[in-house]
């Protein structure tokens, strides 16, 4: 009975590693995209943990923070533009969410509406899409005021 299971495990290993060998490059890219999908995160842990760490600990914490949440809503912009002829409306696009849906060949500009972390936490807490926006608005203006 035991060497059954052992059997069964070790087949289903062996299964598995064929499947991948044979599908090497889609795993490659769905390693990527995953890569991507998290990669968000610590984008976003970042900007929010900015927040707490106090001026005597870093002198130029508010610069940063501002410049380094502009910077990505500018990168949102462009990416924007760049999808514009395709999406007729122009949209706040993120350019590795982009690159995310290519790699698991979703066209990007169909799906322009996705937000991999207001997704997630309408998932995950039941908040709504919407509030993503918002909370962006909030932190560019109180990054803003800081710096100003």
């Amino acid at each position: 009975m035991k060497m059954a299971k052992i059997e069964s495990k070790q087949n289903k290993v062996k299964e598995r590693s064929i499947w991948i060998i044979k599908n090497a490059r889609r795993a490659a890219l769905l390693f990527w995209a995953d890569l991507i999908w998290y990669a968000h995160f610590a984008i976003v842990i970042l900007a929010v943990a900015l927040f707490f760490i106090p001026e005597s600990v870093w002198q130029n914490r508010v610069a940063f923070h501002f410049y380094y949440l502009w910077s990505v809503i500018a990168l949102q912009i462009v990416t924007g533009i760049i999808y514009l002829p395709k999406t007729k409306k122009f949209h706040f696009i993120c350019p590795l969410t982009a690159l995310e849906k290519h790699l698991i060949k979703r066209h990007p500009h169909k799906h322009v509406g996705e937000s991999c972390v207001a997704d997630f936490c309408a998932e995950r807490f039941g908040l709504p899409k919407w509030l993503g926006t918002v909370s962006v608005l909030i932190a560019l203006t109180m990054v803003t005021l800081q710096y100003l």
